[in-house]
């Protein structure tokens, strides 16, 4: 045994070491003189200064593992460790909360003791990734704790590796989120419940507007048209003298006039007319003019003529392209308007572009737009709205979702009441060959008994003209005209049941020669153009002058037409520019898309099957654009795409 001075050896970490490695009859500590005295042997003195000659940087790793481990056990979270055949290894305090366990009771036991019964794939997937050295975080999934209870938890899985960087096993953090992800959830039906009332009151908001609008048309608009055919039938029956009633019967048609101007300002600011009686495509373009005689804005457009929507989805959009402009009309003069289908059709594209958002200051702009019930309206239809920076410009763009097929497969086609040619033969024939008659047969067509009733007094005064039948809606009209011979169809453009324009092309897909004078309160060139190119013979407003309509009811019943000097000169102009145009730019999107696979060589079948429609209707769009570039088949359609470099 050896005796040192205690002042000579490094007692404090000889003595922590010492607790670890001997026993206490290994090192005898007495006193002598006024020293400790420490006795003991050589091999151990030797150990000692080996152990004296750690290095600091190991000292400090000890130090290292002793805090994670506290880190490990203290941490509210479960900390699993395990091997990469799924048998756990290490559980600490959190884990024994989370999942009710014991660390005795588990360690050894396999982790899918945590999984529920139909989760069996959970695991193996999980080791498999972390074999692959990959992680896995926050992987919100179902785990069963000891009592059998499932609780949500989100876990962070992580490889462990050895010395040589080998995978020898996985680490598992673990947190209960079982009271987040109810909250979310109460959240989330919060949203929907939120949503469903907001969708409702929108649709009660729609409802009732168009209600008003039809009261006030039917009550004060209609009556006071009526009132102002009877003023100028009793006109003309004053006597030569009576220059004071003439004076008065002009202020009161004047009064007359005013009244219904503003009832018709009113009726369009409640709910556009134009949506009903002829689809979204004309109420955007009258929006557009209206805002831009309001506002001064100018305003490019450039709209997809193929788009067809139901009711719903057409005034919500409708809506969203109000509420974007006047949001936009605050920061600049120009603004362009953009709506198409996207690419894959699946889409309906709104885009309102600000053209001098680059003489702003961006932030502000963005910061300053209100988009809040765009977004709203947008997310009620499925869809987004957002605001971008494209090119140094505002850009204000709402995305919405497409039914699957809105092509003629889901409205009401033209030839929805013929079923086959043999059908089709049994109107054409009685209007092809019927021959001229010195009395015309009128049918009228007028929701409004008053309205046909101030007609009938009017047309009366035609020597050779007799209103042989009267129709309130379209189902009349259309059964009238198939079980009777006419020769002029008077019809109001907003019947019930149907959409005007297309209550025009069923008309003269069944009667081919039967001319139609069409009778709106709408001025709008727009309307009278969209009418002219439907098939009928004329456009008339109800406001006009008896005079006016008795000359337009015997031009078309010659077989002329009737429009208005101002819609006359828009139609020579725009049949300018289509004979100024290549065949193909008359076409819709989708009629060229069409139009393009056709020429690629691509069967109806095919073709159906890439876009995703009915056979049926690929077939009506062949149809469709053969018609409109006057061609006859598929080869012609070839020959033409290599003609005009179509194809590559």
């Amino acid at each position: 045994m050896i005796r040192l001075p205690i002042s000579k050896v490094r007692f404090d970490p000889i003595e922590n070491l010492y607790k670890v490695a001997f026993g206490l009859e290994r090192l005898i500590l007495h006193k002598h003189d006024k020293d400790m005295v420490a006795v003991i042997s050589l091999d151990d003195l030797h150990l000692l200064e080996t152990i004296k000659s750690i290095s600091s940087d190991q000292q400090k790793i000890i130090e290292t593992s002793a805090q994670l481990a506290a880190i490990v056990e203290s941490s509210e979270d479960a900390i699993i460790g395990k091997t990469l055949d799924g048998i756990i290894t290490s559980w600490n305090p959190g884990a024994e909360r989370l999942y009710g366990y014991t660390a005795k009771e588990i360690v050894g036991r396999s982790v899918s003791i945590l999984i529920p019964q139909n989760r069996p794939n959970e695991v193996p997937e999980i080791l498999q990734k972390i074999c692959q050295g990959e992680h896995v975080n926050h992987y919100e999934t179902i785990r069963t704790r000891k009592d059998g209870k499932e609780i949500t938890v989100s876990l962070t899985i992580s490889p462990i590796k050895d010395a040589h960087n080998n995978i020898i096993g996985a680490s598992t953090i673990a947190r209960d989120i079982t009271e987040q992800k109810k909250s979310e959830e109460e959240l989330r039906y919060s949203r929907e419940q939120l949503r469903a009332l907001s969708r409702r009151l929108q649709s009660i908001q729609e409802e009732e507007r168009e209600h008003i609008t039809s009261e006030l048309q039917k009550e004060f608009g209609q009556v006071l048209t009526v009132l102002k055919m009877d003023l100028a039938w009793l006109a003309k029956r004053l006597p030569v003298n009576g220059e004071f009633l003439q004076k008065k019967i002009e202020k009161m048609k004047d009064l007359l006039d005013q009244t219904i101007l503003n009832i018709s300002k009113i009726s369009k600011e409640l709910r556009p007319k134009a949506l009903d009686d002829f689809g979204l495509i004309t109420a955007i373009e009258w929006e557009i003019n209206e805002f831009q005689k309001r506002t001064g804005i100018t305003c490019n457009i450039n709209i997809s003529e193929d788009i067809e929507l139901d009711s719903a989805r057409s005034i919500s959009v409708f809506r969203i392209l109000q509420e974007g402009l006047n949001s936009l009309a605050k920061y600049t003069n120009h603004i362009s308007i953009n709506l198409y289908q996207s690419a894959n059709l699946s889409m309906l594209v709104l885009e309102l572009t600000d053209n001098n958002s680059n003489t702003f200051e961006q932030k502000a702009i963005i910061t300053s737009l209100d988009l809040f019930s765009l977004q709203e309206r947008a997310l009620l239809l499925g869809g987004k709205a957002e605001i971008k920076q494209e090119s140094e410009k505002l850009v204000i763009s709402i995305s919405i979702p497409l039914p699957k097929d809105t092509s003629f497969d889901n409205k009401n086609t033209l030839n929805s009441n013929i079923t086959n040619k043999q059908d089709e033969s049994q109107y054409l024939p009685v209007h092809n060959k019927r021959k001229r008659k010195t009395v015309s047969k009128i049918l009228i067509a007028d929701s409004h008994t008053i309205v046909r009733e101030g007609l009938k007094q009017i047309l009366a005064e035609i020597p050779d003209v007799i209103v042989a039948g009267e129709a309130s809606n379209s189902k009349e009209l259309l059964q009238k005209i198939r079980t009777n011979v006419w020769d002029v169809a008077i019809m109001d453009i907003s019947l019930p049941d149907k959409n005007g324009l297309d209550l025009i092309k069923q008309i003269k897909l069944e009667c081919p020669n039967l001319p139609i004078l069409v009778l709106s309160t709408q001025a709008e060139e727009s309307y009278a153009l969209r009418v002219i190119k439907a098939g009928a013979s004329g456009f008339l407003n109800k406001e006009s002058a008896p005079d006016e309509l008795i000359q337009a009811v015997q031009k078309v019943a010659n077989g002329g037409q009737y429009v208005s000097e101002t819609v006359a000169e828009k139609l020579i102009f725009d049949l300018k520019n289509d004979t100024d145009t290549p065949l193909h730019k008359n076409l819709s999107d989708r009629e060229f898309q069409i139009f393009c696979l056709i020429a690629s060589g691509k069967t109806t079948k095919e073709i159906a099957q890439e876009l995703n429609l009915s056979i049926k209707t690929v077939s009506t769009y062949r149809s469709k654009l053969l018609e409109k570039m006057g061609l006859k088949n598929n080869v012609e359609i070839v020959r033409y795409a290599i003609k005009t470099n179509l194809l590559s």
